[in-house]
């Protein structure tokens, strides 16, 4: 008994699969009809004839590639002052066989990027092309650097007496990166472009420096320490990085970010709310000039119940704050939906989102809220005493400056807590609002010997145990102060921000 997944999706008129991918750079098309803007994301893009570099900071699976996008679409495609748009996303470039990157290895590879994407912003606008070739003096200068730096733009190109005096000359001549990037920055500026965004993406997806936090403030390093490449040379650098990163640059005064704006993508439930309507009703469109769909939420997709959250809210509260879980949950509903019905015009049942979204306790409040009530006790006459109601609420939890663990007004522990297990619970505490990655709390740990560890996750996963015997004696399983995110990380659960002495 079972269905495919395109004929349910049909059966609700959807137009694509709307849980097809998590990964925006397969979704450019339709990206901009569900993407969901926060306050500042005017100042992110920024305006291209006052270009400025910028940090966001976003947790994996929050849309750091998203954001990138969008940035790119809507600075790139300004009608008057287009930013000339480079992306900075393959870190092979930099890194070659090597731990140390210098300023001079950047240029090497922003030079080149930024001819190509000139000659292929020339190629998709001829009327541009024309105009830039009237200024014959930067013309040829801009052929003889693609002939030295992108020469396979440059056999593509019909260059008729092509200066090859000029072409040696920039051989030749010796300039920084700063002299080089105002001279790629004019020829963006005779191409109609008021400045050259680069968008660097993907810093931590690199096999290197996936769990190499060292190396990777090493790469970042020489570009961040740069303040006069940054900022006066018609370039704006706009950084889209991991959000553990940021800590540790602080500490060790990597970049100068007291200069620099730093933004922090975070998502609240409204906005998770609006970003998965926003894509159900574009996948599901009554018409090509309507606004609306055949579905604009995934309630629409589920059985109607009384007396319970609707299943938008249920998929919201267990996808802790990330987008890319909340999608990977829907889709893992449909799919299995779709092995339980024969029907493809049937509804999504609870029971099907209950065995989804409950396999760990750390949704136990959910799944309290799909227990029938006990039936009614006929009280007999006289009626008995009620008895004293007992209140199984658990004290909330609270982490204090010093490194103790209260519940309540109780300490948890009379000695301090060991390095690793304070390291851990302090990751957690200032992370108390969403998921921490498994990785994230590695590389807190372990750091630089992370890589020589046999088994981190293992080892992790004992700190997790000993942190929760401490907070309950004889249930080291237990998740009510620390949630599993199953695949993802740990979050800490029935916490307070007052301290124990204000409660």
């Amino acid at each position: 008994m079972s269905i495919t997944l395109d004929a349910f999706l049909q059966s609700r008129r959807f137009n694509g699969n709307p849980f097809a991918t998590t990964n925006a750079e397969q979704e450019r098309e339709q990206l901009a009809t569900y993407f969901v803007r926060a306050s500042w994301f005017e100042r992110l893009v920024g305006n291209p004839q006052h270009p400025e570099s910028l940090i966001l900071f976003a947790p994996q699976g929050y849309g750091k590639t998203s954001h990138r996008l969008e940035v790119a679409r809507l600075a790139g495609q300004r009608r008057d002052t287009p930013a000339l748009i480079v992306t900075f996303s393959d870190f092979d470039l930099l890194l070659n066989d090597r731990d140390q990157v210098y300023l001079e290895d950047y240029l090497v590879i922003l030079r080149r990027l930024t001819l190509e994407a000139l000659d292929a912003y020339l190629h998709q606008h001829p009327e541009r092309s024309l105009r830039f070739q009237q200024d014959q003096a930067l013309y040829a200068r801009f052929c003889a650097l693609l002939q030295n730096y992108a020469p396979l733009c440059f056999s593509q190109r019909y260059v008729p007496r092509l200066n090859e005096a000029l072409a040696e000359a920039f051989q030749q001549t010796a300039m920084g990166i700063k002299e080089w990037l105002r001279i790629l920055a004019q020829l963006a500026a005779a191409a109609g472009c008021a400045s050259v965004y680069v968008l660097i993406d993907g810093v931590d997806e690199h096999t290197k420096t996936r769990n190499n936090l060292d190396l990777t403030l090493r790469l970042l390093q020489p570009l961040l320490d740069a303040p006069g490449v940054l900022q006066e040379c018609g370039f704006a650098f706009k950084f889209f990085l991991p959000n553990f990163l940021e800590a540790p640059m602080r500490q060790q005064q990597v970049g100068r970010l007291d200069r620099i704006p730093v933004y922090h993508l975070q998502w609240n439930e409204s906005d998770l709310r609006d970003m998965l309507s926003r894509r159900l009703t574009s996948f599901s469109l009554i018409s090509a000039t309507s606004n609306f769909g055949y579905v604009n939420a995934f309630s629409d997709l589920c059985e109607p119940a009384s007396g319970i959250p609707d299943p938008d809210t249920w998929l919201i509260a267990a996808a802790r704050s990330s987008p890319r879980k909340l999608l990977d949950l829907t889709r893992n509903i449909v799919e299995e939906h779709c092995r339980r019905v024969d029907d493809p015009q049937a509804l999504i049942a609870i029971q099907t989102i209950i065995h989804v979204l409950l396999p760990d306790q750390a949704y136990i409040a959910l799944r309290a809220l799909c227990t029938p009530p006990a039936p009614a006790v006929v009280p007999s006459d006289p009626p008995p005493t009620p008895p004293t109601p007992i209140d199984n609420t658990p004290p909330l939890l609270f982490f204090d400056a010093r490194g103790d663990l209260w519940l309540g007004n109780q300490r948890c522990h009379s000695r301090p807590l060991p390095k690793n297990l304070r390291s851990c619970m302090q990751c957690l505490w200032d992370n108390r609002q969403r998921t921490v990655s498994y990785e994230e709390l590695q590389q807190v740990l372990y750091g630089d010997t992370l890589a020589e560890r046999e088994d981190p996750r293992g080892s992790l996963n004992k700190i997790i145990r000993r942190l929760r015997e401490i907070l309950q004696p004889g249930q080291p399983g237990s998740s009510t102060y620390i949630a599993v995110q199953p695949g993802t990380g740990y979050v800490l659960c029935h916490y307070t921000e007052i301290p124990p002495d204000e409660a």
